[in-house]
């Protein structure tokens, strides 16, 4: 899944990320761009492998945060950069699913920045759940 448009995140907050367009999803159950577009949902039990890529198009004067939730709001990966100019970040971890129903989110803290934006485009903003 990845952002079709430009999306604009909160000051002083963990924005989770929108996805509000997809390449390649196998089942419709495990994203939907209307309902719960900010998650992945995998439809089995398993071991997953999870890819968050962030192309944040403002500068930033602190640090930034990228994280990856689970539906329990347990940190499942997480980086962190300090810089003042545009970046691409991304984020590779691994969730083991042992019951159905589990999702993931993708989150980005800007550190207190007014304003702050994250890229559109697949090979910018994507976010990616593989069965390994």
């Amino acid at each position: 899944v990845y952002r079709e448009t430009t999306q604009a995140l909160g000051s002083s907050v963990n924005s989770t990320i929108v996805w509000n367009a997809q390449n390649i999803v196998t089942n419709s159950s495990m994203h939907s761009t209307t309902t719960n577009p900010e998650r992945l949902t995998p439809q089995s039990t398993g071991v997953y492998q999870i890819v968050g890529s962030l192309v944040t198009l403002s500068p930033s004067s602190g640090a930034r945060d990228m994280q990856v939730f689970d539906s329990s709001a347990a940190l499942v990966g997480r980086l962190r950069i300090s810089n003042s100019t545009s970046a691409g970040i991304q984020v590779v971890c691994f969730k083991r699913f042992d019951v159905l129903g589990g999702y993931v989110t993708l989150s980005l803290d800007t550190d207190g920045v007014s304003t702050h934006s994250v890229s559109a485009g697949l090979g910018n903003t994507f976010f990616s759940l593989q069965k390994l």
